[in-house]
């Protein structure tokens, strides 16, 4: 049940659905010669998965706090 709740959690903040995260991080698609091959994922695998969505969150946030302390510490022409 905190599995669940904490992938409900995500979901959320990410403003998608919980079904479509958990199959995000169980599962990975192979396309061959037009046709979709859905594979679940190891435990590895899958931790690998969150491990590497969770790095690029908190770039992707980083890089937004950055432009904006930025663009709030940046002069205002206007003031001259």
């Amino acid at each position: 049940e905190g599995i669940m709740l904490t992938t409900v959690l995500c979901a959320s903040l990410l403003c998608i659905q919980a079904d479509e995260l958990q199959e995000a991080l169980t599962s990975h698609c192979v396309v061959t010669r037009g046709e979709t091959i859905i594979r679940p994922n190891t435990v590895e695998k899958a931790t690998d998965v969150r491990d590497a969505m969770a790095k690029a969150l908190y770039g992707r946030l980083f890089s937004w706090i950055v432009n904006r302390i930025n663009a709030l510490l940046k002069p205002d022409k206007h003031l001259r």
